[in-house]
């Protein structure tokens, strides 16, 4: 298990904090050359971007690594894409973490590699993460979340079995129409968003609309939307049942994974099976 720093730089301390959480639970972990970095002082960047990227690169090169750990997320990881373009010789492994690490799930989707939504360093330290993460990753449980979802709109009677792929909402908006996005035909788009306002959210999912992306999938799953202390997925429900009507696609909510702790780790490109009773399992490939 390889750290690594895509976006905003972390302290000496949490980093010493993560790598004990993560060796006490039995995993073997090893650091990204410029975890330590810190560059430009408005953005508080882990380093420079092409040394992000050459961490991340590192780590997809070594054998000796099987997943690829981002710290933390805040914002940066999309100035390394073009860099990473250029890095050579690298193979497919899962890559882990959510909201800014979403810039690397596109890109890794775009390979045609699957990725894990799931806990940064800095919240897996959190129990209940852990053990959803090393039940789904270490013992093979199939089950994505135990709480159903909650259908919006078109409910379907048969399962929806399609890869998934998205992540926080202001990078999917902010990704479309650029080179770094996956197929979405066909697929199941995930999505969650913290401290954005409604009518932000709105013009973000319109934007996805605009461009084209919600006619070619099969349906939308709204994660966790948080401002400050306000809980705001009733104000999503109401946002997303007429973009569900119009492109005549089920909407779901109440998967949590993203901005809020306990949080699921979901496999992005992995064909998921959602059932009638809103229970989302593993597929076969």
């Amino acid at each position: 298990m390889r750290l690594v720093a895509p976006s905003r730089a972390v302290s000496g301390e949490e980093l010493e904090q993560v790598e004990h959480s993560l060796a006490s639970r039995g995993f073997v972990v090893t650091l990204g050359a410029h975890v330590r970095d810190r560059w430009h002082s408005e953005l508080d960047l882990a380093g420079m971007d092409s040394d992000r990227a050459h961490d991340v690169a590192d780590a997809l090169r070594d054998p000796d690594v099987d997943v690829v750990v981002a710290l933390r997320g805040g914002y940066g990881a999309m100035r390394i894409l073009p860099w990473l373009d250029s890095e050579p010789d690298l193979h497919p492994k899962p890559i882990l973490g959510f909201s800014d690490v979403t810039a690397l799930h596109h890109w890794a989707a775009g390979r045609g590699w699957w990725s894990l939504h799931g806990p940064l360093g800095l919240t897996s330290r959190h129990p209940e993460t852990a053990d959803r993460f090393w039940n789904l990753m270490v013992e093979g449980e199939d089950l994505i979340s135990d709480i159903p979802l909650r259908s919006i709109g078109l409910a379907p009677t048969e399962p929806v079995r399609a890869p998934w792929h998205g992540g926080n909402l202001a990078l999917v908006s902010a990704l479309a129409g650029t080179p770094y996005q996956p197929s979405w035909d066909g697929a199941v788009l995930y999505l969650e968003e913290v401290n954005e306002e409604p009518y932000r959210i709105d013009r973000m999912l319109q934007q996805l609309a605009l461009a084209g992306i919600l006619s070619k999938i099969r349906g939308v799953v709204f994660g966790p939307a948080i401002l400050g202390e306000r809980n705001l997925d009733a104000e999503v429900r109401e946002l997303l049942l007429p973009l569900g009507e119009r492109y005549r696609i089920p909407v779901w909510t109440g998967l949590e994974s993203g901005h809020r702790e306990p949080m699921w780790t979901i496999p992005l490109g992995w064909p998921l099976v959602i059932g009638p009773n809103g229970q989302v399992r593993l597929g076969e490939v």
